[in-house]
Protein backbone atom coordinates (compact mmCIF):
# COMPACT_ATOMS: atom_id res chain seq x y z
CA UNK A 1 0.00 0.00 0.00
CA UNK A 2 2.99 2.29 0.17
CA UNK A 3 1.85 3.77 -3.42
CA UNK A 4 -1.61 4.67 -2.40
CA UNK A 5 -1.71 7.87 -0.56
CA UNK A 6 -4.70 7.42 2.10
CA UNK A 7 -3.17 8.09 5.32
CA UNK A 8 -5.52 4.86 6.44
CA UNK A 9 -6.51 1.38 6.16
CA UNK A 10 -10.20 0.55 6.51
CA UNK A 11 -12.15 -2.67 6.76
CA UNK A 12 -16.11 -2.99 7.29
CA UNK A 13 -17.40 -4.72 10.20
CA UNK A 14 -19.20 -7.92 9.63
CA UNK A 15 -22.66 -5.40 9.78
CA UNK A 16 -20.92 -3.11 7.30
CA UNK A 17 -20.61 -6.47 5.10
CA UNK A 18 -24.02 -7.18 5.45
CA UNK A 19 -25.77 -3.93 4.77
CA UNK A 20 -22.98 -3.18 1.92
CA UNK A 21 -24.33 -6.74 -0.22
CA UNK A 22 -27.80 -5.63 0.48
CA UNK A 23 -27.37 -2.31 -1.10
CA UNK A 24 -25.17 -4.23 -3.78
CA UNK A 25 -28.40 -6.17 -4.57
CA UNK A 26 -30.41 -3.18 -4.93
CA UNK A 27 -28.48 -1.78 -6.81
CA UNK A 28 -28.19 -4.67 -9.31
CA UNK A 29 -31.55 -4.77 -9.25
CA UNK A 30 -32.36 -1.46 -10.34
CA UNK A 31 -29.44 -1.18 -13.04
CA UNK A 32 -31.19 -4.24 -14.35
CA UNK A 33 -34.58 -2.05 -14.81
CA UNK A 34 -32.56 0.69 -16.55
CA UNK A 35 -31.17 -1.96 -18.88
CA UNK A 36 -33.93 -3.48 -20.39
CA UNK A 37 -35.18 -1.19 -23.49
CA UNK A 38 -31.21 -1.09 -24.70
CA UNK A 39 -30.60 -3.06 -27.54
CA UNK A 40 -29.11 -6.57 -26.97
CA UNK A 41 -25.38 -5.37 -28.63
CA UNK A 42 -25.15 -2.24 -26.38
CA UNK A 43 -25.83 -4.32 -23.07
CA UNK A 44 -22.94 -6.72 -24.46
CA UNK A 45 -21.11 -3.59 -25.03
CA UNK A 46 -21.20 -2.19 -21.38
CA UNK A 47 -20.84 -5.81 -19.79
CA UNK A 48 -17.69 -5.84 -21.28
CA UNK A 49 -16.12 -2.30 -20.41
CA UNK A 50 -17.71 -2.31 -17.20
CA UNK A 51 -14.97 -4.55 -15.44
CA UNK A 52 -12.55 -2.20 -17.01
CA UNK A 53 -14.21 0.92 -15.78
CA UNK A 54 -13.96 -1.23 -12.32
CA UNK A 55 -10.32 -1.58 -12.43
CA UNK A 56 -9.53 1.86 -13.37
CA UNK A 57 -11.89 3.49 -10.22
CA UNK A 58 -10.58 0.73 -7.84
CA UNK A 59 -6.62 1.40 -9.06
CA UNK A 60 -6.89 5.44 -8.35
CA UNK A 61 -5.63 6.92 -5.05
CA UNK A 62 -7.64 9.87 -4.13
CA UNK A 63 -5.50 13.31 -5.27
CA UNK A 64 -2.80 14.90 -2.98
CA UNK A 65 -4.50 17.62 -0.76
CA UNK A 66 -3.92 21.29 -2.43
CA UNK A 67 -1.01 23.14 -0.80
CA UNK A 68 -2.07 26.25 1.01
CA UNK A 69 -2.18 29.86 -0.88
CA UNK A 70 -0.08 30.97 2.22
CA UNK A 71 2.07 29.09 5.05
CA UNK A 72 0.16 28.53 8.42
CA UNK A 73 0.97 31.20 11.19
CA UNK A 74 1.35 34.18 8.38
CA UNK A 75 -1.03 36.72 7.32
CA UNK A 76 -2.96 36.70 4.15
CA UNK A 77 -1.29 38.42 1.62
CA UNK A 78 -3.33 41.73 0.53
CA UNK A 79 -5.43 42.31 -2.20
CA UNK A 80 -3.76 45.28 -4.30
CA UNK A 81 -6.73 48.60 -3.85
CA UNK A 82 -8.01 50.14 -7.28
Amino acid sequence: MEADRRRQELTLSPAGEVVLEAGGGLLRGELGTLLVPLPRPEVDALSRLLPRVEAALAGTPPPRPAKPLHPPGHPKPRKPRR
